[in-house]
């Protein structure tokens, strides 16, 4: 593995001298990788991505968006907005992007970003609600997408290793919008009838909203997210936590958001409503939830809840839908400019009581049937800062509380500060915040963030956090402290080039490894360390490159281990962007607890983070074609390539995972494991 390094260094010292003309941003590339690394599980971004998407389609009219139109864009904060309201006031239309940057708080990046969803029309447009108007102005997508077709059946499972994904959506003008989402997984079956159940996919999911130009009402039917607050009482979807990146630092709570995703669980199904009196915005919502549960039937209790939404053989088609989880509760919050103050209820009852846990660590854990959750959050913009955060309250009142503040002194520099303290016996099961576990509870910590453009070329991002655990944890058998440190240095000489350099140490506690019969163990502060160098140009004719080397290292008791990746991505697209192709090569070498998380190249809605262990080689290919009326069909190949390793931890298993989010087959050492291959067609109409 040593030869990669002069290589890459070498790509990078030839490739900064060539014509380029594109660059595209870490941002989303930064999340997956973390959420990845925080637990080994698939995420989806589809409701995000849908947003963008409308937007590059119909994009908000910058000039006469009101401040909670332009609260839905993601990489915009309360203080951008504010300022743009106040100079569009004072100074009238605005005409071009160039003008933007007269605008307080808007530099390049935020420009850059916003540019592709927004229109300096001067055209107000007010038009009814209308059927011949619905029929003939409504856009529809269609998505189609398999994998797996090509492996062989396992026989341990009910289906085939096909994958199969349809999914759907109307849309007219953004205010009124309807779809749905099909989904079976590698092994569940599709047209076999299995455990009494219909034939057909095994995940439905689909909603119905209205609303109106002015924003005064919104009503969803179907599936549906609710973000209220900082997440302390509700917050489903995705969770980013901590982050390096500045747009990223105050969580905005989009209230009621449409499911579109193909995760089956974390989402609401049921009704929601929210509607504007005045300076009041009143929300309410009911829920019922289908749960896949591990059950005592014994004792008619739940012992755990399944999230991974697999069904393929008896045992997990026996635990489908076999639990409920009611909830219903609403949100009044009082706006004023662009800051806000809410109050949350959330209350709920599964239709089987949760077990006791025989685990210590889940000592506080909720139990029984009920629970509830009261939180009071706020948003206030004053000047240059946002004070933004959430107390909450549970039905036993122990408390969870985060509070914020984000400055924005001057132009391209952005600091946040957030202190949390989640209580030991506080429970919400719908909580999703910031920290290192992810969820409101058991947790005190402190994080700092800072984002500073030191020239027009250099750009350092950073941040700290501190943390601490009262009570035991997961695999960490004593209250115990952590922290995790992080700076990036990126170095944009123009709009096609990238280089960037990222340091990671985190100290993190975790158990020492000892015999089974030992109840409680020691637990020890491993020590990891991680350098990252990235290089990305667009050459001319259409050509993109882009190199990544990372090396990685894990000091624990039982000594001290590394690991390698050095990856090499090559795209090229077509004068009018009719074809575009992705290749990729990555070679590693590590151990498991060493391993790498990487992004890879994937259909729309699909969104592929291979974890990469042991030592081999990981490739891909990816291709788009647009067919005519903008109809798009792609497709992607993929295989990994394992050596055969005395190392014990890394040999696990010879597994890896695939793009498809399934786990591939085992393969013989010292070979290419069977190709990932799925492909996907979008109908736009």
């Amino acid at each position: 593995m040593n030869y990669a390094y002069p290589l890459f260094i070498g790509f990078l010292v030839i490739s900064l001298n060539c014509f380029s003309q594109n660059v595209v941003t870490e941002e989303e590339v930064y999340e997956l990788e973390t959420l990845k690394s925080q637990a080994d599980l698939d995420h989806d971004f589809s409701d995000r991505e849908e947003l963008l998407n409308y937007f590059s389609r119909h994009p908000i009219y910058i000039n006469f968006a009101t401040q909670k139109q332009l609260n839905r864009i993601p990489f915009l904060n309360e203080i951008q907005i504010k300022n743009l309201l106040v100079y569009r006031k004072l100074g009238g239309l605005i005409i071009s992007q160039y003008e933007l940057q007269l605008v307080e708080g808007f530099d390049r990046e935020v420009i850059d970003k916003l540019i592709p969803y927004i229109d300096f029309s001067t055209d107000r447009n007010k038009q009814p609600i209308m059927l011949p108007e619905l029929v003939n102005e409504g856009k529809n997508t269609l998505v189609m997408r398999s994998s797996g077709f090509n492996k062989p059946r396992d026989s341990a499972y009910l289906g085939s290793q096909t994958k199969l994904l349809v999914k759907y959506r109307y849309d007219w003008r953004n205010r009124i919008s309807a779809g749905f989402t099909l989904e079976k997984d590698a092994g569940e079956p599709l047209l076999r009838k299995a455990a009494n159940r219909f034939r057909g996919f095994d995940f439905y999911s689909g909603y119905v909203a209205v609303g109106n130009s002015t924003d005064k009402t919104k009503i969803i039917i179907g599936d549906y997210h609710l973000r209220f607050g900082q997440g302390m009482a509700i917050w489903s979807g995705y969770n980013i936590g901590r982050t390096i990146f500045a747009s990223g630092y105050i969580r905005k709570p989009q209230g009621i958001v449409q499911n579109s995703s193909a995760m089956e669980t974390g989402f609401m199904r049921g009704a929601a409503a929210s509607i504007n009196i005045k300076k009041f915005t009143v929300t309410g919502f009911f829920s019922a939830s289908p749960l896949d549960a591990r059950k005592d039937s014994a004792q008619n209790q739940i012992l755990s809840l399944v999230e991974d939404g697999l069904h393929r053989d008896s045992i997990e088609m026996n635990r489908r839908h076999n639990a409920l989880l009611i909830s219903y509760g609403g949100r009044v919050a009082y706006n004023f400019d662009v800051s806000s103050i809410g109050l949350n209820v959330v209350r709920g009852n599964y239709s089987i009581p949760l077990a006791e846990p025989t685990a210590l660590y889940k000592k506080y854990a909720l139990t029984g049937k009920d629970f509830q959750d009261i939180s009071l959050d706020n948003r206030i913009v004053m000047g240059k800062v946002i004070l933004s955060g959430e107390i909450a309250m549970d039905q036993t009142n122990s408390i969870a509380m985060i509070q914020n503040i984000l400055y924005q002194p001057v132009y391209g520099t952005t600091l946040f500060i957030s202190y949390r303290n989640y209580a030991i016996k506080y429970n919400a099961p719908f909580g999703n915040c910031i920290g290192e576990s992810g969820i409101p509870q058991n947790e005190k910590g402190i994080f700092a963030g800072l984002n500073v453009l030191l020239s027009s070329k250099l750009t350092l991002r950073a941040f700290t956090d501190f943390y601490h655990f009262p009570w035991l944890k997961y695999r960490i058998d004593t209250p115990s402290s952590g922290s995790e440190q992080q700076i990036q240095v990126e170095w944009k000489p123009n709009k096609q080039t990238l280089l960037a350099l990222r340091l990671t140490v985190k100290d993190h506690p975790l158990n020492l490894p000892v015999a089974d019969t030992v109840i409680i163990n020691k637990v020890e502060n491993q020590h990891r360390f991680n350098i990252r160098l990235t290089g990305r140009i667009a050459l001319g004719s259409g050509f993109t490159l882009q190199s990544r080397g990372e090396w990685n290292q894990l000091q624990q008791h039982s000594g001290t281990t590394e690991g390698k990746l050095f990856l090499q991505d090559i795209s090229w697209k077509s004068k009018k962007d009719k074809f575009n192709i992705t290749a990729r090569l990555a070679l590693f070498s590590t151990s498991y607890d060493n391993r790498f998380y990487t992004y890879e190249t994937d259909h729309r809605f699909a969104f592929s983070t291979p974890m990469l262990y042991g030592e081999g080689k990981r490739a891909y290919l990816f291709g788009r074609i647009r067919l005519p009326r903008n109809q798009t069909f792609t497709i992607k190949i993929g295989s990994s390539f394992k050596k055969t390793t005395t190392n014990s931890t890394a040999n696990i298993n010879q597994t890896t995972s695939a793009d498809d989010g399934t786990t591939a087959q085992s393969t013989p050492a010292d070979s290419w494991s069977p190709l990932d291959i799925s492909a996907q067609l979008i109908l736009k109409f």
